[in-house]
């Protein structure tokens, strides 16, 4: 019994150890974690577009936090505030299933208002959330940028 004790608390100790190498290598390729909860590398948040129909704030054109001009036709177009950029992540729209590799070019204003992840109008449209604007999201991180 005391054995089985003994090898718990080790694994207890790893699985801790393990949680801060993980989190100061993240905290070293620029992952910003802003809650007091470990960062996942796969979570459900509200997704919403840019890129949108004349009329409306169009960012069609203008240049990104990466330094690329924006193009809402891109589907492959994520912003983010939590993770780096270059980050390439899977969405899937918990409504109907569908899924899309995105790589994180930008960030934005959107978290102010309880959304987790912007994408391009594009993006949105293979997700299959055009219509309703936002969606709630599960968001799969695939690869972080390399740190050199």
């Amino acid at each position: 019994m005391v054995f089985f004790l003994h090898g718990e608390v080790s694994a207890q100790q790893h699985s801790s150890s393990a949680q801060k190498e993980k989190s100061e290598h993240l905290q070293h390729i620029g992952v910003r974690n802003t809650s007091n909860k470990p960062l996942k590398l796969s979570y459900t948040t509200i997704a919403s577009y840019y890129g949108g129909e004349k009329g409306s704030r169009d960012f069609h054109g203008k240049p990104m936090k990466n330094g690329e001009k924006f193009n809402k036709f891109d589907p492959t177009i994520a912003a983010s505030n939590k993770l780096p950029l270059g980050t390439i992540i899977r969405v899937t729209n918990l409504e109907n299933q569908r899924t899309q590799e995105l790589v994180v070019k930008d960030t934005g204003r959107f978290d102010e208002y309880g959304r987790g992840i912007d994408v391009s109008r594009a993006a949105a449209q293979k997700l299959g959330f055009l219509e309703e604007g936002l969606v709630r999201v599960r968001i799969k991180v695939i690869s972080f940028p390399s740190s050199t």
